[in-house]
């Protein structure tokens, strides 16, 4: 059970009490064994905590045709299932039951699946079912569809009702994406696709008037893709507000072309994941007229070296960010203590409410330049993770970090001794502190 949730300013939140139920394969209990006992657990659960999200975990369809009898399943609001497809291969689930099994959820508002057989087949049961008339967010995990597949969902009455949408997929190629913007989709908010897609589907969909309301947008690719980026003329009522790219490699002409692009012009946030950013790429990222409206900024790669991440201290684009997230790998390291020091004395970050920094070296040098920065006691939310700082640099950081404004803190460092760790979770503070 997850009843308290962390929202984005650190302060605490209720959520729904999310419960997962995990099915191991090869017990002797028959289905109806297992089902009366688990329906008996969820039943007395439900009656003290009345739980609107379930995940069924490495399921089979007979022992979810019992559970699904139950009165608590009416109630949900969430449910995610994945399909045990290794149960018996002459006895594939059959997904006119798995289907059938939804209308006893009228109030389902949010369906993930994982790995079913037959996905094509259940695509296109589940755009044409009458049962989900509440499902707003769909998400299909490793499914291999075909691009009619998509096409069809694109043109069901679902696609008019959804406001999410994510699909991974080994074998998703430009050519899925092509077939999904074919309809329309008036409510889709939120857009996410993994596979062998390049950076081409970002065109494709920058493109589709169908979308409309459009806004946040990720893309991944699990193989590397073509090395170029078309320069992409968004549709006239293009608003994308949050764009993610997963390992594209593009190279530095592809992230000098998507710097260039009026497609980031509507932007508050930017998340780069493992692409390999060259510095030609982070300096034309730091000096992009078209990223005056972010406010979030998050770049992940394992390869970033002291020169490229220097190179975005460059322009305005660090001071007007409200939130920054900078993590590069340990091995090797990317710089030295003495670049990486430099590198935070660099950073302008006067409107910075929440800072993230991983494996940048530090040292006593960095912490004490870092705890120095007029803008460390703006900050709200602040994690720092392989530093390479000791107990003296960390104990300047947490005295600079203790101010009234901090919600959360977060400080990973294996060298720390224990008799730190301790000093500072007996700290009197009044926000949660994560220290190891």
């Amino acid at each position: 059970l997850c009843p308290i949730g962390v929202s984005s300013d650190g302060a605490p939140h209720r959520v729904f009490p999310h419960v997962i139920c995990r099915y191991q394969r090869g017990v002797p209990d028959s289905y109806e064994d297992v089902g009366a006992v688990l329906s008996s657990r969820l039943t007395d659960l439900r009656a003290s905590t009345p739980f609107q999200s379930l995940t069924f975990e490495n399921f089979e369809i007979q022992l979810l045709s019992i559970l699904f009898d139950q009165d608590f399943v009416s109630a949900l609001r969430q449910l995610r299932i994945s399909i045990d497809n290794h149960q018996n291969p002459e006895e594939p689930p059959e997904p006119e039951k798995l289907v059938s099994l939804l209308a006893e959820t009228p109030q389902l508002s949010g369906l993930r699946l994982l790995a079913l057989n037959a996905p094509g087949e259940n695509l296109r049961l589940l755009a044409d079912s009458p049962h989900l008339q509440s499902l707003e967010h769909l998400i299909l995990e490793e499914f291999d569809l075909l691009p009619k597949s998509l096409e069809e969902l694109s043109q069901s009455s679902l696609a008019k009702q959804l406001t999410t949408l994510e699909i991974s997929s080994r074998w998703m190629t430009d050519d899925h994406v092509k077939a999904l913007v074919k309809g329309d989709w008036p409510r889709l908010h939120t857009l996410k696709l993994w596979g062998r897609i390049s950076l081409s589907a970002l065109e494709i969909v920058a493109e589709h008037d169908g979308m409309p309301l459009l806004a946040s947008l990720s893309l991944m690719s699990r193989f590397q893709a073509p090395k170029q980026i078309p320069l992409i003329d968004p549709r006239p009522n293009w608003s994308l507000r949050r764009l993610a790219l997963c390992e594209f490699h593009p190279g530095t002409d592809g992230i000098a072309a998507l710097a260039s692009s009026p497609i980031l012009s509507e932007l508050h946030t930017l998340e780069l994941w493992h692409n390999e950013i060259t510095t030609k790429g982070f300096s034309s990222l730091a000096k992009s007229d078209y990223l005056r409206n972010l406010q979030h900024l998050e770049i992940v790669d394992d390869d970033l070296k002291g020169g490229q991440m220097k190179e975005l201290t460059q322009g305005d684009l660090l001071r007007q960010l409200t939130t920054f997230n900078l993590a590069a790998g340990t091995n090797p390291l990317p710089c030295t203590f003495r670049e990486g020091a430099q590198l935070i004395e660099a950073m302008n970050l006067d409107s910075i409410r929440h800072l993230k920094l991983s494996g940048i070296p530090l040292g006593a040098r960095g912490a004490n330049v870092l705890a120095n920065q007029s803008w460390i006691r703006k900050l709200r939310l602040f994690e720092l993770k392989w530093g390479r700082i000791l107990d003296d640099g960390v104990e300047t950081l947490f005295n600079a970090l203790n101010h009234n404004q901090l919600a959360y803190l977060s400080l990973i460092e294996p060298r720390l001794s224990e008799e730190m760790k301790k000093w500072i979770r007996e700290q009197p503070v009044g926000y949660p502190v994560n220290i190891h």
